[in-house]
């Protein structure tokens, strides 16, 4: 189930929330979680491996714990296709993974810890972004911020602290909070180094407190007193269940486009797919995506000219008729492209709405949702399965073979080497 954010509040004692944190219950959950984090740690494995260059092979094999952590976050978020959240728009996967695979390797965790440690991390990270207001993600980095909070959740479950020092390391992990917004919109993958960040902060800061290292009391308090002096800030959101959000609002990220083109691409590419006559199209976006891959002129040092440029993509797909298809010979002009890209202010940047008029007269009009939003459906299947063997070259079978193993045996018998690099 996905609930939208209710109840946002005022509230004088953000710090509750972190010992509703310090206290969470990791065997409780949604119904799916089992599937869903064998699904996300396969897409995990399926970008790493597809990014990692000849020159990383053996640096991978040589990092653990924080190294390992900062690498693996890089590593999955290089081509922009990490898992995204699109409820609480953060990018959990980048950063909770790298802990739960660095850490869960030295510690060797069973299954089920992989599991809980997944669910811990990717709720903890929700709840905390669920404060973050407007004014404060125009400054401040969601992923990076809420990021460092379920990533030290997560480690603090694997190394099955007590609630005391659960505490402790949220306090510790929160008087270190940053990362700056403006380096999410950059066109030149500058988010990268945020989740790395994060995730290291969240190791460093439960190790930390399990050594009884001090912390500043009512961090959480304090933080958000620097950085909104106005106390205008929000509540943590009360959910009905932790199944509400983490886990079960997670989203992959299935075609090869900036995740702010997602809905677009989708739409378009399911307008050809239907054949249909027409004359006319006008495709719909958010404010954000327009002015970041409509209207801006800003170069761009990314995986290829097609990624940050809606209308190029477009124009794209409409020669080859396939979002996957090899990207030479790269189709770069839009000028005959019967396409009009206009702005629509009450759109989230996961949606997009496909107007047409059909040769006849007829016009309709539908709103589509960035594909992957529910992980577990065929759909989504079948796109991954075409991200995987299509675009990032790797095996559908091979990776979900180990996404099995880590969700059911754990990580006592695997290694970075058979994981990423085999």
């Amino acid at each position: 189930m996905r609930m939208s954010l209710i109840g946002i509040e005022k509230t004088n004692n953000l710090n509750d929330l972190l010992t509703q944190l310090s206290q969470f219950d990791p065997t409780i959950g949604g119904s799916n979680d089992d599937e869903l984090v064998k699904v996300l740690v396969a897409d995990f494995i399926a970008v790493v491996r597809s990014n990692v260059t000849d020159t990383e092979r053996n640096q991978l094999c040589e990092h653990f714990g924080a190294d390992l952590t900062g690498m693996l976050a890089i590593l999955n978020s290089r081509n922009d296709l990490d898992d995204v959240d699109w409820q609480m728009i953060h990018h959990p996967g980048s950063v909770i993974i790298p802990v739960v695979f660095a850490i869960g390797l030295e510690v060797k965790a069973s299954g089920k810890q992989v599991i809980e440690a997944m669910r811990t991390g990717y709720y903890s990270m929700a709840m905390f972004s669920s404060i973050l207001t407007p004014d404060m993600r125009k400054k401040w980095h969601a992923t990076s911020v809420a990021g460092a909070i379920g990533a030290t959740c997560a480690v603090s479950e694997l190394l099955q602290l007590s609630q005391k020092e659960k505490y402790a390391a949220l306090n510790l992990a929160c008087a270190n909070l940053g990362g700056l917004a403006l380096a999410g919109s950059q066109r030149n993958g500058a988010a990268q180094f945020n989740r790395a960040s994060a995730a290291v902060i969240g190791v460093q800061a439960a190790r930390a407190a399990r050594q009884g290292a001090p912390y500043l009391p009512d961090s959480f308090d304090k933080l958000f007193a620097a950085w909104d002096p106005a106390n205008n800030f929000g509540s943590a959101t009360t959910f009905e269940s932790p199944g509400d959000i983490g886990l079960s609002s997670a989203s992959l990220r299935l075609l090869p486009f900036s995740g702010f083109v997602q809905a677009a691409i989708f739409g378009y590419y399911s307008l050809l797919q239907s054949k249909r006559e027409v004359s006319k199209i006008q495709i719909f976006v958010s404010a954000p995506t327009f002015k970041l891959t409509v209207t801006s002129e800003e170069e761009t040092d990314w995986v290829d000219e097609l990624w940050w440029n809606l209308p190029a993509a477009v124009a794209f797909l409409k020669s080859t008729g396939d979002p996957f298809a090899p990207r030479t010979g790269l189709i770069k002009s839009s000028e005959n492209l019967t396409v009009t890209f206009l702005e629509h202010k009450d759109l989230g940047v996961h949606q997009a709405v496909i107007r047409t008029i059909e040769v006849g007269g007829t016009l309709s009009e539908k709103c589509y949702t960035a594909p992957g939003f529910n992980p577990l459906d065929a759909e989504s299947r079948e796109l991954w399965e075409r991200k995987c063997s299509g675009y990032l070259k790797v095996s559908v079978s091979a990776t979900t073979e180990l996404a099995t193993t880590v969700t059911t045996e754990g990580l006592k018998f695997l290694t970075i080497q058979k994981l990423f690099l085999d």
